[in-house]
């Protein structure tokens, strides 16, 4: 199947779209996705986006192709049916730990070996991000456009605001900002977070279970979701945050103790149409985490 740049088809193929005002001092950092065999983007930010990429369309791409999988475009595009029902049902969205890297890292790590090779790459957040950064093609001019053009207004408003001086504490901003994110991301990988490589706890879900057919979410339904991983996430980084942080959100929520916070977060998951059993691996796995 060929590139069809007019209605964003990039069969297996790897997306990247910016998250400006992030990547306006990082260029690297940025939303990125999967595409089917025949170029239909998916792309996971607590549920899985098909065809309607979060954070506008693609503006770079990486055409992996599926002539070196073994089993070709169908069993490319069935490890990516199973990559969408383990994201659908599985993590809980976190975007410093487990984010929309981690649904295309999961999928590429599942992929069977290529042709002629008995062991298959093994990728992670860093090859990842560095491959695509340096490889990945521009969609067209207004995808190179709205890439470069938000940095290039960024250091005009700081020189019109302060001349010399106000680029220069612009790009003081910006060095400081990728040195954070270049050192998390290269401790976090070498610590072999699961994040960065897309791995999922198998035991949480059965690898060997036939897919559901995931039901299809209107718009309310589907921020309901967002909102609900969120929710964890925060109570997550609050348990974390220690005593302090906890009674004061407590006092803000009118919570009485962690039985009442559960209740609250359980009515949450329950509005979004989660069964008993899924809500408490979710419970699970926040307590885990932290």
């Amino acid at each position: 199947t060929m590139v069809d740049h007019g209605a964003s088809r990039y069969p297996a193929s790897i997306v990247w779209t910016p998250i400006h005002p992030i990547t306006a001092f990082c260029p690297y950092v940025g939303h990125i996705g999967v595409c089917s065999s025949d170029g239909v983007t998916h792309d996971w930010v607590g549920m899985v986006n098909v065809d309607n990429m979060a954070f506008g369309s693609p503006t770079r791409y990486m055409q992996l192709g599926v002539s070196s999988v073994d089993g070709g475009e169908e069993e490319w595009d069935r490890k990516l049916d199973e990559t969408v029902h383990t994201f659908n049902w599985g993590p809980l969205y976190n975007f410093v730990t487990y984010n929309c890297h981690s649904f295309v890292l999961h999928f590429l790590n599942s992929l069977p070996p290529a042709k002629g090779r008995a062991v298959a790459r093994q990728w992670s957040l860093v090859t990842l991000c560095a491959t695509v950064f340096f490889t990945g093609r521009f969609t067209s001019v207004c995808g190179f456009l709205s890439t470069v053009l938000p940095v290039l207004i960024l250091y005009a408003i700081a020189w019109c605001a302060a001349g010399l001086a106000g680029v220069a504490t612009a790009f003081r901003i910006a060095l400081w900002m990728n040195a954070a994110f270049i050192a998390w991301f290269c401790l976090a990988t070498a610590c072999g977070v699961k994040g960065m490589y897309g791995r999922w706890d198998s035991r949480r879900q059965d690898a060997d279970a036939p897919l559901q057919q995931v039901p299809q979410e209107g718009d309310g339904q589907a921020l309901r979701r967002m909102a609900s991983s969120s929710v964890f996430t925060i109570c997550a980084l609050m348990r974390a945050l220690g005593p302090f942080t906890w009674r004061w959100a407590a006092r803000r929520h009118s919570w009485a103790d962690d039985d009442q916070r559960l209740s609250c977060c359980r009515q949450l998951w329950h509005s979004a149409h989660h069964s008993d059993a899924q809500v408490t691996a979710h419970l699970g796995i926040v307590y885990a985490a932290t």
